[in-house]
């Protein structure tokens, strides 16, 4: 059964939740995902919200 949330919402959640690296030993970028303007929960350890408005990979 889903929470929901949207694809976007869940896997931002997930790579919160339990981060990994790339490659590179960053982490995952709004360039390397196809998700855009989707609600940021809780910390933001992706750096998806810049502005911290709560939007993440905002268009």
């Amino acid at each position: 059964m889903g929470t929901g949330r949207c694809a976007a919402e869940e896997r931002a959640a997930a790579d919160q939740a339990h981060p990994t690296g790339t490659a590179d030993g960053g982490h995952t970028t709004c360039g390397e995902i196809t998700y855009r303007n989707f609600k940021v929960l809780q910390a933001d350890p992706r750096r998806f919200d810049g502005d911290k408005d709560e939007i993440g990979c905002e268009t």
